[in-house]
């Protein structure tokens, strides 16, 4: 005769009940959450998954260690490098790409 449940299978079925339960959570959560994004302007530039640049609108990249950045700008959707660099973050009137 076979023993009824022990409590090891009993938490093991608990555990996988709860983790089950917060994947279903999880996965309603991101779907509402990505219905709500709004789509990017036209001629943004994304910049991050979170992060989208203006078209027309600069930003400075690339950093060395004497504080010379690139300064960037985007248009129609690309970010492209502008001829002159420009020293310091904090002397650049741009953001940080």
């Amino acid at each position: 005769m076979r023993a009824r449940g022990t409590t090891a299978g009993v938490v093991a079925r608990g555990m996988l009940l709860t983790m089950l339960a917060g994947l279903i959570v999880v996965a309603a959560t991101e779907i509402a959450a990505a219905a709500k994004r709004k789509p990017p302007p036209a001629g943004a530039c994304g910049i991050s998954h979170r992060r989208v640049l203006a078209n027309g609108a600069h930003c400075i990249a690339a950093c060395n260690t004497l504080n010379w950045c690139s300064n960037m700008t985007c248009t129609n959707g690309r970010l492209s490098q502008l001829p002159l660099p420009c020293h310091s973050p904090e002397a650049c009137p741009a953001t940080k790409c």
